[in-house]
């Protein structure tokens, strides 16, 4: 779970790394049924989902400095 999601919060900070921790937390007890509940694909498949959801939100709302 940890390396799925870290990024996030490595570039985007604690707040969004939060977010998405409790996204990827709800969203993984319910999609199970859409891999045949095989649990070791659960987490990556969740994470997958919570960036593509997620990333473009980020980038739209936080704006990071550019040197």
């Amino acid at each position: 779970f940890s390396p799925t999601l870290a990024s996030i919060t490595g570039y985007y900070g604690y707040i969004p790394g939060f977010i998405a921790g409790l996204l990827h937390m709800s969203l993984a007890s319910n999609t199970g049924y859409l891999h045949g509940w095989m649990n070791l694909y659960n987490n990556g498949f969740t994470g997958g989902f919570v960036a593509a959801i997620l990333v473009p939100l980020f980038n739209a709302y936080i704006k990071k400095e550019t040197n």
